[in-house]
């Protein structure tokens, strides 16, 4: 999952990067971009991970 999304947004980020680059006439816009799209998704496989390793168990 993590892959088919990272080869997503290699194959899409760089025209995006650039469009608003050139919209925001700043070097910095693609970085921006790049940070507002990877933490999110960083942090939702984190959390899957984390709900995944430490199901919650029962006592009986």
């Amino acid at each position: 999952m993590f892959y088919s999304c990272c080869y997503i947004i290699v194959a899409v980020g760089p025209s995006i990067a650039g469009y608003l680059q050139h919209g925001w006439r700043s070097p910095s816009a693609g970085l921006i971009a790049g940070a507002a799209v990877l933490m999110p998704l960083a942090l939702s496989f984190a959390a899957l991970s984390i709900s995944i390793v430490s199901p919650k168990r029962t006592v009986i």
